[in-house]
C-alpha cells in the first residue's frame, strides 16, 4: 500500500498536470507548484478520500504545505 504522502504527490501530479519530481517535504506554495485555491481543491479531494474534515477556519497553511505535513494532519485526525 502506498503511504499517504506518496499518494498526495501522485494526486498533485495527476490533478494539476505537474511532471517534475516532487519531494515529500517540498512546500507546494513556496515552490510555486500550487496556488492557494489549488491547495484547497486538493484538501477537499483528500477529505472525501480519507473521510476527514479540514477546519478551514482555523487551518494554518504551514500545517498542510507539503505532502508529509498533510499526511501528518490526516493521521492525527484519523486517529483522533
Amino acid at each position: 500500500m502506498t503511504d499517504i504522502s506518496t499518494h498526495i504527490i501522485e494526486l498533485v501530479k495527476e490533478n494539476f498536470s505537474i511532471s517534475e519530481d516532487l519531494s515529500k517535504n517540498q512546500s507546494f506554495i513556496e515552490s510555486g507548484l500550487l496556488k492557494s485555491m489549488q491547495l484547497i481543491e486538493l484538501l477537499f479531494d483528500l477529505e472525501d478520500e480519507y473521510d476527514i474534515e479540514f477546519d478551514f477556519n482555523d487551518l494554518d497553511v504551514s500545517e498542510v504545505e507539503s505532502p508529509v505535513k498533510i499526511e501528518n494532519y490526516i493521521m492525527r485526525h484519523i486517529n483522533a
